[in-house]
Formats: structure tokens, sequence, C-alpha cells
């Protein structure tokens, strides 16, 4: 060879060698500035080289240190043997692994990587030695250990919460849930308890923000809104409701309440099913967690039939003076009658036989014609005997305003074809009234109480028959008695006007009427008689047909 050809060989050698060194610079920067940790091993376990990384992590001043030394030389004793073992596997087994390995830092902190260690084969494919790659990941186990802890923690709450929440259902409900119940559903289900508690309040229960807006209320309220559901109400104003004509006074009140903070009570009129009724509501202030005023808590009971009732006491109350009054009015003067008629009955008698006497001793006394005399004669009993009647009839008129006064009425045997037929006798009917009343006594029977009780019983239902007949210009009245194993029975039919379905159930009420010529104390008179006797009084009608009263009379052994 040439000498030129040997200066060009050795250039050639020498501009391969700078490429082959700038090469290996270039890969040493690149394997120095990754993130992870890289050393590589001979088959003996020594080191032949890393990364700064590594060298850093371990305390050495440069990558260069760390050739020649053993694991045992840079790491714990307990480090290096886990480490030793890991890579007699790789070298072993001729393939990849990855394995979580632990050590002490520089700084005295045990750090935890994640190794991949791969063998590094001759051409022989024998194990020369082993590359490795390890990723720091202690803040990851740091993060995991809190995590792990944490979890630890919430599954613990969970357990408490859940012991607590059934807990505080069995307290509040008294029941008690499945033993693993979650939490959601303890809460559901005592909130649903809860719930149902204020649906089914007694009374009418709601509640408003501050500007009168609907917020909820219990079952009873909304079904008086004509709602579906108590939800349907959140909402919805007092302009929505059925008794939006009060609306304004119903606000107001509220106003009041919100106003001066204080609990406030009054009566309240609204229309329900299409009738007014009264309230007696109770309304506070609701307030937030600072003591502000947000709304308004409601409570309304229905107290139609107390007002009712106040009202029909007032009322039976004012009879009662009144009937005590009149009574008293009447009773001088009739005595007084009575008392001429008895006398005057007397003195006819007498004058009668004189009359008689007279006439047969001289023969020349005026004449009296004998229809005349049986007059004069039925004149004085009629005077006694309407007299009596009159009487009863006051009686029967304190007993309408104080039913007290039936219990001291001394109860007789009587039979219940005479007290028809004295009803019949004495019932005052006008013009042809009576044409159309018939009457069948064939089962006659006795029965144990007051004849003009029971008497004054048979005048109202016939007073309200004839009525009846009269208000629809056709129909008659009939009036049959029969026998019975239980009670005997008095039946009392008119085809009149008959009685329409929703008056019906309250015709025995006191002082209920649908006439402008009743009090409403007749029928409740007849009941109050009737039971007084151990019977009882029904009723069945058909709306322009009949009506039919039924009077049970218990059996007279």
């Amino acid at each position: 060879m040439s000498n030129s050809e040997d200066i060009s060989s050795n250039a050639y050698l020498k501009q391969r060698l700078l490429e082959l060194t700038a090469e290996n610079e270039q890969y040493k920067e690149i394997i120095d500035k990754l993130p992870i940790h890289i050393y590589w091993k001979g088959r003996d376990g020594l080191y032949l080289g890393c990364n700064e990384l590594q060298a850093k992590s371990l305390g050495l001043k440069s990558a260069g240190d760390i050739v020649g030394k053993k694991s045992e030389e840079i790491h714990d004793e307990q480090a290096a043997t886990i480490i030793s073992k890991n890579d007699e596997k790789v070298f072993n087994q001729k393939h990849p692994i990855t394995v979580e390995e632990s050590c002490v830092d520089s700084d005295s902190h045990v750090q935890t990587y994640i190794s991949s260690k791969t063998p590094l084969l001759d051409e022989n494919g024998e194990v020369r030695g082993l590359l490795g790659a390890s990723t720091n990941i202690s803040k990851q186990k740091e993060l995991e250990k809190e995590l792990k802890l944490m979890k630890t923690q919430l599954e613990a709450n969970e357990k408490l919460n859940r012991e607590y929440s059934a807990q505080l259902h069995k307290l509040i409900t008294g029941q008690v849930l499945p033993k693993n119940a979650s939490i959601s559903f303890c809460i559901d289900e005592t909130l649903e308890f809860l719930e149902n508690i204020i649906a089914k309040i007694p009374g009418h229960v709601y509640w408003f923000d501050k500007n009168n807006v609907f917020l909820g209320c219990n079952d009873e309220q909304a079904r008086s809104a004509g709602m579906d559901s108590r939800k349907d109400i959140i909402g919805k104003t007092y302009f929505d409701m059925p008794w939006k004509e009060t609306a304004q006074e119903h606000i107001d009140y509220n106003n009041i309440v919100m106003k001066t903070r204080k609990t406030h009570t009054q009566e309240e009129i609204a229309l329900i099913d299409g009738v007014n009724r009264t309230f007696l509501s109770k309304k506070s202030p609701l307030y937030d967690k600072r003591g502000e005023v947000v709304g308004v808590l409601g409570v309304s009971m229905d107290i139609t039939p107390q007002k009712q009732l106040e009202q029909m006491t007032t009322k039976a109350e004012t009879l009662k003076l009144i009937a005590a009054s009149m009574a008293h009015e009447l009773r001088t003067p009739l005595r007084a009658i009575q008392l001429a008629a008895s006398g005057i009955n007397e003195d006819v008698a007498i004058l009668i036989d004189s009359y008689k006497a007279d006439k047969e001793a001289r023969g020349n006394s005026p004449e009296f014609c004998e229809v005349d005399l049986n007059t004069l004669e039925k004149l004085c009993e009629i005077t006694e005997s309407e007299t009596r009647a009159a009487f009863n009839v006051i009686d029967m008129m304190l007993v309408k305003t104080d039913p007290d006064e039936l219990k001291k009425s001394k109860p007789s045997l009587y039979s219940i074809a005479k007290c028809l037929d004295k009803v019949i006798s004495r019932y005052p009917f006008e013009d042809s009234e009576k044409s159309f009343v018939k009457i069948d006594c064939s089962q006659d029977f006795d029965f144990y109480g007051g004849e003009n009780a029971i008497t004054h019983v048979f005048f109202n239902l016939l007073k309200n028959a004839i009525y009846a007949v009269r208000s629809v210009s056709k129909g008659g009245i009939t009036i049959k008695t029969e026998l019975g194993e239980k009670y005997n029975k008095v039946y009392f039919r008119d085809t009149g006007a008959g009685i329409a379905p929703d008056v019906l159930p309250r015709i025995f009420d006191q002082f209920y009427t649908q006439t402008n010529h009743g009090t409403g104390v007749g029928l409740a008179f007849c009941k109050l008689v009737m039971e007084d006797m151990g019977g009882g009084i029904d009723c069945s009608s058909v709306e322009g047909e009949y009506t039919e009263f039924t009077l049970a009379f218990p059996i007279v052994e």
C-alpha cells in the first residue's frame, strides 16, 4: 500500500472516529436528559454506566462514578438484595421483567421505582449484561397510600353514617331497615315517612314564601283545592284557588303575620266543593337560619259543623224562650175558657132539663129546635175538647223546643187504630184535602207510649204529605198499619213531589227545612218521639214520584 493510500485510510478512520465520538456524545446527552433512570450492568452484576439522573439520585458526582460498582456499594442492604435477585432473574430467564423496587436516596428518603430490566445478549445469544430503566413512582405510591387510607376512612365513615341513618330512621319511624341499607335509602325512607305524616295531618296544612306563593301543603288542603296531588299546589297563589274571591283577605292576613312576626288566629271563609265553609286558621311566620321571616305556615280546621251547631243552639234557645213565653201567655186565657166552658156545660144541662120540665108543665113554652138543643149541648163539649187539644199543642210545642219535656209525660198502652182515627177526625183539613187520604188499620196493634206525642207525630207527617201533594196538584196519601215479628209498623206514603237525593239524608236534622212553611223541628221531633218509645222512623223517596215514612213500634208482649 502506498503512503498516499495510508494517509487517506488514516484520514477516513480519524473522520469516522470523530463521527462516532460525536454520535456517542449525542446519545449520551440524550440518555442523560431522559426523565427516567437509565443504567446498564455486566453479567457479573457490576455497573457499566448510567445517566445523570441515576447518578444524582444515588448521590454520585457524575455518571462515571458508578462504573465498576456493585449494588451493595451504592444501596442499602435490603434494597441491594432485592435488586440483585431481580438482576439474576433477568440473567437466568433471558427475557425482560418489570418489577417494583425501593431504595434510600442521597437525602435518606425511601424512593419507590417501577423498573423494567432487559437482558443484553452477545452474538451467540448469551447474556452479557442487562439494561435497566426505572421510573420514580414514590409520589404515586404516597398518593395511592393516601387514597387507600382515605378509602378506608370513607368506608368506615359510610358505615357509621349508614348505622346513624338507620338508627335515626328507627328513632323517627319506629321501623327497622335492612342491615346493609344504603344511606340514600335510609334518608329516602325517613323523608317519605315524614312527608306522609305531613300529608296525613288532620285539617289543612300549607306554607307560603314571602310573596304568598304556595310552597307545599298536606293531602286535605290539596283535595279542598281540587288538586290530584299536594305537589300540584307548589307555585300557585290564592288567586288560583277555588276561594279566589276572598284571596286578597287571605293575603292581607298572611302579610300581617309576617310583619308582626307573631302567630295569629282568626276565622276565614273558603269555597270548598261549591259551599262556603268556615275555618279556624292559625298562621305563624317561617324563619330562615338567620332569623329572617321567609314565609308563613298555616293550619286551618274546618269548624263549619261547630258553627252550624252554635247557630242551631242559639236558634233552639230562642225558640225555647219564645215557646215558653207563648205557653205562659196562652195557658191563662185557655184555662179561663176551659172553666167557662165547663160551667156553661153544667148550666146548659140545667137549662135544657128546666125547659123540658116547663114544657111538660105548661105546654106553652117557646119552642126550641131539637137541632139547636143538640148544637148547644155539643158546643160546650167541643169547646172543652178543643181547649184540652190546645193545651196538648202547647205541651207539644214545649217538647219540640225542649226535648226534656218529653220525659215528663207518663206512657200508657194505646191502640194505633184509635190513635189514627182520632188524628183524622181532629186534623183541620181544608176543602177536599180529606178526600185524598186513605187509611187501612185492619192490622191493629197496641203500643206503649204517649198518645198526645204520637198524635202530634202523625199531625206532622200528615201536614207535610198534604203540602207535597198540593205542591204538584196530584197524588194521594195512604196510611197503613202492619204487624211484624220484631216491630209493628205504620207506613205513611204520599205520591206527591218527593224529596231530592241530596236533601233526603238531612230531613231529620234539627232546624233543617226546604219549605217556606216550616221551622225544621217537625221531623226532628218525630224522630225524637219514636226513638224515645224504643222504635224508629225512616224515610224513602224518589223525587217526583213518592215519599214514604216507616214508623217502627216495639211489640208489646
